[in-house]
């Protein structure tokens, strides 16, 4: 397969004229193809003008949706899709490369706030300890070097910039940094993370660290082919993001759940404490915020149309709200009679 340089323009021409689209998807539904799409504009339309504008605010617009994921509870975190959870640590990343400190300082405490999970990993710790002021536990993080130097060798440079960045070591910054080079080398082969995506052309991971370096004071000179220069925050722009986000932060604050958020937490929880199985709580979480009541059917037929499924399930009606079973009857029943007596058996079941 040719490299990614090479076909870059030809990808983005389709991206381009799937952003709309996208958009519009984004608002109306759970779908979020539009981060991936923005994602990979940021690099392609930067490699075509050349305009550093371009690159971050298609990061900037990123992060901005993320934000309202968090604010709407748009895809809730289940265990088994932590999107807003474990994963979220990306975009973190894309947000300190768009250059803005305001608005990763925002997107953290978001995060902070709403991410359920008590142990997320090294990066989002480090992240809220490099970007917040969170106290370091200096226990942990070189447990995590260690760690990570065994078993993800290719990522162990951002758990050593991190502590050269806490420590303010400029030279131990400049060695993690050749480091994380080395592994990004790797991780953009086929079989690694970014291989056969726009960070073959600019690392955004690095450059999110880079530039995180700088608004915590450590600059040094950058000669690498996959971060141009003009992508990297100025001393200038630093000055003023620090300043303006120190005016922001005073009025800033982020925004409560509405009550039906709350309620929508209190489902998750129920779900998660009475250890409902995963076949079931994607369709039950669906019926609950009423989406997707097609294809939460066709799955709970399934379960009726197996015994062993059907006898499973019943175990967990007497435990879940009752209009969630009034509500799998109404589907069930909606298009035939044909499972009349499973019905009657949940109907039975109901608290």
């Amino acid at each position: 397969m040719s490299k990614m340089i090479d076909r870059l323009e030809t990808i983005a021409e389709d991206f381009r004229e799937s952003l709309p689209r996208d958009r519009k998807r984004f608002e109306e539904t759970p779908y979020t193809s539009v981060l991936s799409t923005l994602r990979f504009l940021a690099v392609a339309d930067y490699m075509k003008t050349k305009n550093p504008e371009d690159f971050r605010a298609h990061l900037r617009e990123i992060v901005e949706y993320v934000i309202k994921m968090y604010q709407r509870r748009k895809m809730i975190v289940l265990p088994d899709t932590p999107f807003l959870a474990v994963a979220s640590y990306e975009y973190i990343f894309v947000s300190l490369a768009s250059g803005d400190w305001s608005l990763t300082n925002k997107l953290l405490m978001y995060m902070k706030k709403y991410i359920y999970s008590n142990d997320l990993g090294g990066f989002h710790e480090f992240f809220m300890i490099s970007v917040l002021g969170d106290p370091l536990n200096r226990e942990r993080l070189e447990e995590s070097i260690l760690l990570t130097g065994k078993k993800s060798k290719s990522y162990v440079g951002y758990l050593l910039a991190f502590r050269a960045i806490a420590d303010k070591n400029l030279p131990a910054l400049e060695e993690a940094f050749k480091e994380i080079m080395k592994g990004h080398k790797w991780l953009c082969t086929p079989a690694g993370y970014f291989g056969g995506t726009e960070d073959e052309v600019i690392a955004i991971w690095p450059l999110a660290i880079l530039n995180l370096a700088r608004f915590n004071g450590l600059f040094f000179e950058v000669n690498n082919s996959y971060i141009p220069e003009e992508l990297l925050v100025t001393p200038e722009e630093v000055k003023a993001s620090l300043e303006a986000w120190e005016k922001e932060k005073k009025i800033f604050k982020v925004q409560p759940p509405t009550e039906d958020l709350l309620k929508e937490e209190e489902f998750y929880e129920m779900l998660v404490e009475k250890k409902i199985p995963k076949e079931f709580y994607r369709s039950l979480f669906s019926l609950y915020r009423n989406t997707r009541p097609v294809e939460a059917r066709s799955h709970f037929v399934g379960i009726f149309n197996n015994d062993r499924e059907f006898k499973k399930f019943k175990k967990y009606v007497p435990i879940l709200p009752k209009y969630l079973i009034e509500r799998i009857i109404e589907l069930i029943l909606a298009k035939s009679t044909y499972h009349q007596k499973q019905c009657d058996e949940l109907k039975a079941l109901m608290k």
